[in-house]
């Protein structure tokens, strides 16, 4: 009696030990399947080597290779237009709400935004600067999904006869078009 208990433990314990070993492996061809994926993108726009495990280029090799950084993402179909980024930015904006704002911006920038748009309102500053900006910026017919940088141009409200100021939009690498600085 005590043999077959031992037995049958050690059965359960064999098919927990296979159960999780296949949960194990259906994770990891998952997580090699995505990376191979993402990796692909880059390799067929010749972004990365196309040897194993191909190794995206540094900045330097892909200059040498006639490939310019504004050039990474040029081939990806964009998802969210500037339009559709600068919309968002400029209703949390009106909203104060810094952090879903700084969210627009480029990865490198969101802290450091977010951290400027609260400087400004504690300043007073907020509402002056929500004056000069557009509420929505113009859409136009551009082929956005064979670009990776696009430039806006507005005046300010109170002068249009003022010099233009610029907002500068760059496509990160899953098509989401994201400012890269107002001036």
């Amino acid at each position: 009696m005590e043999q077959k208990k031992n037995k049958n433990k050690k059965m359960i314990g064999i098919i927990i030990f296979l159960m999780i070993l296949i949960v194990l492996i259906y994770w990891v061809s998952i997580e090699i399947n995505e990376w191979w994926k993402y990796r692909r993108v880059y390799v067929e726009q010749g972004l990365a080597s196309d040897k194993f495990p191909y190794r995206l280029y540094t900045e330097q090799e892909l200059i040498e290779i006639g490939k310019f950084p504004e050039d990474l993402y040029s081939n990806i179909p964009t998802k969210i237009r500037p339009e559709e980024t600068y919309d968002k930015f400029y209703q949390a904006l009106v909203k104060e709400d810094f952090k879903k704002a700084a969210e627009c911006f480029v990865e490198e920038q969101q802290i450091e935004w977010e951290a400027a748009l609260n400087e400004i309102k504690e300043k007073g500053f907020l509402q002056e600067m929500i004056n000069d900006l557009p509420e929505e910026l113009e859409d136009t017919d551009r082929n956005l999904d064979a670009m990776s940088m696009s430039s806006y141009y507005y005046s300010l409200k109170d002068d249009p006869t003022r010099e233009a100021h610029t907002i500068i939009f760059t496509k990160n690498r899953y098509g989401i078009w994201e400012i890269d600085g107002i001036y």
